[in-house]
């Protein structure tokens, strides 16, 4: 069997390697037609391609901007509605609480704040008082002459009136101590 390969083989063979040899010269030869034809029209489509991809490009962002400006207006509008709605509610939880926990700090006898202040006016109002009241007395003005003669002649023609009243007795004052000592010594 093997030496029916090698024969059918060398005439064959040689046959298969022309053949070969032939294709592979018009492949590399179509190779080379097929880079020549790149280079000068390959310039060509190139810029062709770069122009067409620049237009694409375009379009697309100026689509792309205004739909971008349309989605950005209306969730700027929505993300307004919601900070508005979210705002009112969270202002309601805070009087709600508020008003709970001040109803419950009264229930406990807690002052309020107000309470507080209307506290502290009083104790200004009272020390303001209490520093007028510790000054001592201040001299009355001198009157004038005419007023000085004025009050002799009211004076003079007031009758006198004497003090016939007695001061009040003093009450005993229990003094258990004081009657024991008292009777030991009598």
């Amino acid at each position: 069997m093997g030496k029916k390969l090698n024969a059918l083989s060398n005439g064959e063979d040689q046959n298969l390697s022309e053949a070969i040899r032939a294709s592979a010269q018009q492949i590399w030869q179509a190779g080379l037609g097929a880079f020549n034809v790149a280079e000068q029209e390959g310039g060509k489509l190139f810029s062709k391609l770069v122009k067409d991809g620049m237009d694409i490009e375009k379009r697309t962002r100026h689509l792309t901007g205004i739909k971008l400006h349309d989605v950005s207006e209306s969730v700027s509008k929505m993300a307004r509605d919601v900070n508005r709605q979210t705002t009112g509610s969270w202002e309601k939880i805070e009087k709600v609480f508020e008003d709970r926990v001040a109803k419950t700090l009264a229930t406990l006898g807690v002052p309020t704040s107000k309470d507080l202040h209307a506290l502290s006016r009083k104790i200004e109002e009272l020390s303001v008082h209490v520093g007028q009241l510790s000054k001592p007395a201040a001299r009355p003005a001198a009157k004038p002459a005419a007023a000085r003669s004025v009050a002799k002649k009211v004076a003079a023609a007031k009758p006198a009136v004497k003090a016939t009243a007695k001061p009040a007795a003093r009450p005993a004052a229990k003094r258990p101590a004081a009657k024991a000592a008292a009777s030991k010594r009598a």
